[in-house]
This record gives structure tokens, C-alpha cells and sequence, in this order.
């Protein structure tokens, strides 16, 4: 749990590792020791547990002839488009990425329904429960805390965003001295809304596993949706083992988006330091805000989402690792920074 990180940073989403049928390995002196068979990352020398295999498979031919990644925000998505753009001209398939986002359940429906064969859908969108089986499901998630600070920060960042829509926010935010953080760092913004009894709340990632008007939606059920009906859910703290299994489970939409994800893997959207605002994009997060957060029920179940889905995403990567029946993964020695949008 956060709380219980001695670090005050938010850890960083590099990923340096390579691996093959036999699990992940050391590259370039980095990356974690092997495992144990019945280990999960994290719990190298403490209690093991039994991993249940079997939870993947790759596409049978012909079986997926759409794929909608319904992206939630500031979990690497920019880079992840610009690899799917990529990887639309390498294997012949149409990208299709909507600016108009979050559609309501009925227009979402329709969208999907109309989306020819071999069509690759990109939105900030809900999830669709009526979907028919020849559509994959995709998304990536990053921690909540870390995704929150990347969005304030995107908010301002006339690099990313353009001076005029940056310059607006900072207007909205100067025009409310009480809530609105002008010129703030992430940490101390958070501190200042506590004391001001501003409202703290994360924005919900799991909600992007629900229909967009879906009342009884709840992180478990966003949990089940995920497990049940998305061929993979990735991270952005791991992103190049995210890759390399869609390239396993999805092979022909991502054939090839390994080696392609190396030559974009320099790129970033957020700056580090904001002239406007004077801020920088540290990375760096207090146990106190981290505390303070914390308070709050809704980002307690926002952790703990996270935490199921990082559970679920292991699972599945070991065992995409332990089948003969899927190709090798490969993986880069190198250092990834995904773009922060």
C-alpha cells in the first residue's frame, strides 16, 4: 500500500527487463530476481501462494474482428496510440480515434456496432455489456495516486495542451484562492484543500469498466468486467511487459509492437518544469498527502481497485509465461517513459 512505501516518490514507470518461456530475467543489470513457480512479484523470500493458470488465450483466427481500447486518462495512452498507429500500417488494420468522449451508452453502442472489420477503436469511453464476442476489449491502468498528479500537472501544460487552454486553467484555479492551487505543486495543493475542506477525491478509473450509465457500477464489479470480458488490462508502471503480452494475445493486431515500442519509448507529453506555473513535475508525493488522500473513501476503493487489477495483471503475465502454446516474450533492454497522456 502507499502508505507504507518509505520513499516520499511516487515510484517511476521505467521498465528495464527482458524475459523468455521461463519467466522474467535481468537486462542490463536491472530488473527483478527470477521467481519462485509459486510466487508472485513481490513476494520473493516471503509467503508463497498457488498462481491459477490457464486465465489467457490467444485469438483464435478470425475471432476478434474489432478491438476498442476505452482508455482511461493519464495511463500512458498517447504512447499507446502512437504504437497503434504504428502497428494499424504494419498489419493492415483501421485506427479509429474518437475525440468525442465519453458518448452516452446508446451512441457508444452504435459506434461499436458500426465499426467495420479490422477496425481498431480508441476513446476516452465506458465499457459496452452487450458487446458481441468478435470485439476485444483492451485498457491500461496506473496508479491512482501517480495518475492524479499527472493530470494536475497535464492541466497547466501549455506543452501538451496549447498555451490558450493552459492559460485558462491557471485563470480558473487564480480566480479560486481558496481550492484552486495556483502556481502549486501536486504535494502542497493537496495539503491546502485539506485545511481549506476543499474536496479531495480522485477521479475513478473503474468506472471505465462500467456501461457509461450503469448505477450498480462498483470496483467489483469493474473487477469481474475486466477479468471476464477484456482480453488484457495492462499497467503503466510495467508497460513494456504490457506490450509484449497483447503482442502474445492479440498477435494479429500486435504483431511487431515490441520492436516498434522501442522507437517511441523517448517521448513523453507532460514537461518536467512549467514555466506558467513555475512547477516541476518531480514525481515526489508525502506520506502526509498520501495520508491525507487516503481520508477519503472513494480513493481508499480507488487503491484498492488498483490493487486487484495489479493482482489480476500478474496472474496473467505468469501464466501467458508458463503456456508453450503462446509465443516467447519479448522484451527490451531498455529505459521506457511512456507518454503521460
Amino acid at each position: 500500500m502507499l502508505l507504507a512505501i518509505a520513499s516520499a516518490c511516487v515510484a517511476s514507470p521505467n521498465a528495464v527487463a527482458t524475459a523468455g518461456k521461463h519467466g522474467p530475467g535481468k537486462g542490463a543489470g536491472q530488473g527483478p530476481a527470477p521467481l519462485l513457480p509459486s510466487e508472485m512479484p513481490g513476494q520473493v523470500g516471503g509467503p508463497t501462494r498457488e498462481l491459477p493458470f490457464g486465465l489467457v488465450s490467444p485469438e483464435q483466427p478470425g475471432q476478434f474482428s474489432r478491438v476498442v481500447y476505452n482508455r482511461v486518462p493519464k495511463c500512458g495512452s498517447s504512447t499507446m496510440i502512437t504504437l497503434i498507429k504504428k502497428l494499424g500500417e504494419r498489419n493492415n488494420f483501421t485506427v479509429i480515434v474518437d475525440e468525442e468522449f465519453k458518448p452516452d451508452s446508446e451512441k457508444l453502442a452504435n459506434i461499436i456496432k458500426g465499426l467495420k472489420p479490422r477496425s481498431f477503436y480508441i476513446n476516452h469511453c465506458g465499457f459496452w455489456p452487450s458487446a458481441p464476442p468478435d470485439v476485444a476489449w483492451i485498457n491500461m491502468l496506473r496508479d491512482p495516486v501517480s495518475r492524479t498528479m499527472s493530470g494536475y500537472y497535464y492541466k497547466v501544460d501549455p506543452a501538451s495542451r496549447g498555451h490558450t487552454l493552459a492559460e485558462e486553467a491557471m485563470r480558473q484555479q487564480k480566480g479560486d484562492p481558496k481550492c484552486g492551487c495556483f502556481k502549486r505543486e501536486f504535494d502542497t495543493c493537496v495539503r491546502q484543500r485539506r485545511r481549506q475542506g476543499c474536496p479531495l477525491e480522485m477521479s475513478s478509473a473503474a468506472n471505465y469498466f462500467c456501461s457509461p450509465d450503469e448505477k450498480d457500477c462498483n470496483p467489483d464489479l469493474a473487477i469481474a468486467r475486466a477479468d471476464q470480458r477484456y482480453t488484457f488490462v495492462g499497467l503503466t508502471e510495467e508497460y513494456v511487459r504490457s506490450v509484449s503480452a497483447l503482442e502474445a494475445l492479440l498477435p494479429t493486431w500486435f504483431a511487431g509492437a515490441s520492436e516498434l515500442l522501442a522507437t517511441i519509448h523517448d517521448t513523453r507529453v507532460t514537461a518536467d518544469r512549467n514555466d506558467l506555473t513555475g512547477t516541476k513535475l518531480a514525481g515526489c508525493v508525502s506520506n502526509i498527502a498520501k495520508r491525507t488522500l487516503m481520508e477519503v473513501d472513494q480513493n481508499r476503493e480507488e487503491i484498492e481497485f488498483y490493487d486487484e487489477m495489479k493482482d489480476l495483471f500478474w496472474r496473467r503475465f505468469s501464466s501467458i509465461q508458463r503456456d508453450d502454446a503462446l509465443p516467447n516474450l519479448r522484451m527490451k533492454s531498455y529505459l521506457f517513459h511512456p507518454m503521460a497522456a
